[in-house]
């Protein structure tokens, strides 16, 4: 029972991580903001979502990830 807890953890780890970077995906992401609206309505705190669009990120990306 426990190797099946085991493998049921590791399989939604993996349903919510990009196996190439490694960082959550858009599933993950999901998931997080419908948890942050749920507590949003529960306690009457503010809430706010930043989206941003950056021109040419892979340049910043690829400068970020090699130092």
């Amino acid at each position: 029972m426990q190797l099946l807890r085991q493998e049921l953890a590791h399989a939604r780890k993996t349903a919510k991580t990009d196996a190439l970077t490694g960082l959550l995906n858009r599933r993950a992401f999901d998931q997080i903001l419908n948890e942050y609206i749920e507590n949003y309505e529960q306690s009457n705190t503010g809430l706010c979502l930043l989206i941003l669009d950056v021109d040419h990120f892979k340049q910043v990306n690829d400068t970020l990830m090699q130092a």
